[in-house]
């Protein structure tokens, strides 16, 4: 899920907010609950309605997954 939150933070708001979320979910680590995500967007004027439909739905999953698999293949 923080993926995938990161990655809808990027989508509404800009490399600048996503790497103010980055730095947010690393300082947070171990407690990441949707309401944590929640919080450490809404500062970001993150659409945290927008970011809750994307959690549900996945909609980033499969770039998540690429990303993955391209770093995989590179050793």
């Amino acid at each position: 899920p923080a993926a995938e939150a990161a990655r809808e933070v990027r989508a509404q708001r800009g490399e600048a907010a996503f790497w103010r979320f980055h730095d947010g979910l690393f300082a947070r680590q171990g407690e990441l609950t949707r309401e944590v995500l929640d919080a450490l967007a809404a500062p970001l004027e993150v659409d945290v309605a927008r970011l809750r439909e994307a959690l549900d739905d996945h909609r980033h999953v499969a770039a998540i997954r690429a990303d993955m698999a391209a770093i995989q293949a590179t050793g």
